[in-house]
């Protein structure tokens, strides 16, 4: 698996599951949303098939 991370500010890291709203969370760097997907994956003690984690530019999101 290939990570990479932009210096840019203000990002949104995003998980995703079939059937359950997204998690969404603003950070404010790079550094700061490697630590939050890390969390958001270790608060759901089980990953299932087709589990999704997205980060991207906050101001990105819906604009795809």
């Amino acid at each position: 698996m290939v990570g990479r991370t932009r210096s840019e500010a203000e990002l949104v890291v995003i998980f995703s599951r079939d059937g359950e709203r997204d998690d969404a969370r603003i950070v404010p760097n790079p550094e700061r949303s490697a630590v939050t997907a890390v969390l958001m994956i270790a608060g759901r003690g089980t990953l299932h098939v087709g589990d999704q984690l997205l980060v991207q530019h906050y101001a990105e999101v819906g604009s795809g």
